[in-house]
């Protein structure tokens, strides 16, 4: 199977060591590619997708986009990463799906109570920093020029720290689209191990690889497309263009035909 991963000192992860076989290469992993243009995809690869080989040198066996936003939020405020906040608290439509479906509160009375994944709109940057918005590690200021902050958060709790805190309104619940920072992403629901379908674009202009700093670059170096362009590509088959893995003895190509898993 080729060289073992190594931890790469400049890489602050949490790298684990792949079980080279099917199991270590599907399983609902999100994994990471560059295009031949230098644009930026997040895969979902379900239960079935292939998944390159080369991700696992640099990330986790069941990495989540959850790793590579925090590298992107942590970029430098001069860099190009801009986060799209377009409509982003207009009310839900209701031809949403129900598990698609959110809320906005504009006082700490329409909250309600439970815990989940909000996103928070302060008045005042300073804010930010108040240890009640950290109850855990995944906290994240988004790029952009509104001060925004998403974690997981007690509702209850945060009710009672409303107007101290300068909380101006919060969505519930909330996953950074990967499109509102200028990245493709793609999922595949084949369990044959066929190609991933395009689902969401970016909402502006595409992000670069090269627009990021060294940090970032060496974190999505390992998996480049050459002859694939996010743009165009509704659909992306690994198995086309790098050694991957998958469950089963086949896979499915863009062609429509399937192939050996060797």
């Amino acid at each position: 199977m080729g060289k073992q991963p190594q931890r790469d000192p400049n890489l602050d992860l949490d790298l684990a060591e792949p079980r080279l076989g099917p199991a270590a290469h599907s399983m609902d992993t999100d994994w990471f590619a560059v295009d031949a243009l230098g644009q930026i995809g997040v895969f979902d690869s379900g239960e079935g997708g292939g998944v390159p080989l080369a991700h696992f040198e640099a990330w986790s066996a069941q990495s989540s986009f959850d790793e590579l936003l925090a590298l992107l939020v942590g970029e430098p405020a001069g860099s190009a990463l801009r986060f799209d906040d377009h409509e982003l608290f207009a009310p839900s439509p209701s031809t949403l799906d129900p598990w698609e479906r959110y809320s906005i509160a504009e006082s700490p009375e329409q909250l309600g109570d439970g815990r989940g994944s909000l996103l928070i709109e302060l008045a005042d940057a300073r804010a930010a920093a108040d240890p009640r918005l950290n109850p855990d590690d995944n906290i994240y200021r988004l790029p952009g020029d509104r001060v925004l902050i998403r974690g997981w958060f007690d509702y209850d709790r945060l009710a009672r720290s409303w107007s101290e805190l300068g909380i101006v309104r919060v969505r519930a619940p909330y996953d950074v689209e990967p499109g509102r920072l200028g990245v493709f992403r793609y999922s595949c629901s084949d369990y044959s191990a066929g190609p991933y379908t395009r689902q969401e674009l970016p909402r502006a202009r595409p992000l670069r690889v090269e627009q990021l700093s060294a940090h970032v670059r060496a974190a999505l170096a390992n998996v480049t497309f050459t002859a694939v362009d996010f743009r165009r590509a509704e659909l992306v088959q690994p198995f086309e263009h790098l050694p991957s893995q998958a469950w089963g003895g086949e896979w499915l190509g863009t062609d429509g035909e399937l192939h050996p898993i060797e």
